[in-house]
């Protein structure tokens, strides 16, 4: 027998079932109503082994305002939690006013910006590693994109190690004014005389 595995054909194996999800105290939010048995959906993502979720539904079906619910319900049910917004439309631009949000707008125009050299107490320790070094593995990868291959990967991670730890090195004894910056790096990587070429062919790759 020859089947094509439409929904069709596979639905003819698998029942179709619904599942009412409901917890219990002070951190479950209200989640909608099962449409089948008409009974409230309530969830603490706490208690979930994965807490992500996703709100489906066809134009105009209030994704949305389910949305702006859950981020409201956190935050009277949990006012100390972090909430971050990602927003290209605006669309939640006012809420997170209202909830005394801070805006970051961030593009080739704008004047807020993200330092990707920037490094905080106690980064990438859950990986295991120093600080420095999570973060310069960290910034390899991200000059490994701007090279695109030009660059060896061993001499370019080498090169990069070399500059990036001088750099954070100087930051942590206080030597710096604030965090490294990529122009820092830039200047780093302009004068480091070993694998002199190298380093000038990288330095010309992030200088944009």
């Amino acid at each position: 027998v020859r089947r094509l595995m439409t929904t069709e054909s596979i639905a003819a194996f698998v029942p179709l079932s619904e599942q009412v999800v409901r917890h219990y105290g002070p951190k479950a939010l209200w989640e909608g109503r099962n449409p089948i048995t008409k009974k409230v959906n309530s969830i603490n993502r706490d208690n979930l082994p994965n807490g992500n979720g996703m709100i489906f539904g066809d134009s105009g079906s209030g994704k949305s305002v389910q949305a702006k619910l859950d981020i409201i319900q956190r935050r009277i049910k949990e006012p100390n939690s972090d909430i971050i917004l990602l927003d290209p439309k605006g669309e939640y631009s006012e809420l997170g006013k209202i909830l005394g949000g801070l805006a970051v707008n961030i593009s080739v125009s704008s004047n807020d910006h993200i330092n990707l050299m920037e490094i905080s107490k106690g980064y990438g320790t859950t990986t295991g590693k120093d600080s420095i070094k999570a973060k310069v593995s960290f910034v390899q990868s991200v000059i490994q994109n701007m090279c695109a291959g030009e660059v060896p990967t061993t001499s370019l991670n080498s090169i990069v190690d070399r500059c990036a730890t001088r750099l954070y090195k100087r930051f942590m004894n206080g030597q710096m004014p604030g965090q490294p910056t990529l122009q820092d790096l830039y200047h780093e990587l302009s004068v480091e005389k070993k694998d002199e070429a190298l380093a000038k062919q990288i330095a010309t790759a992030i200088e944009t």
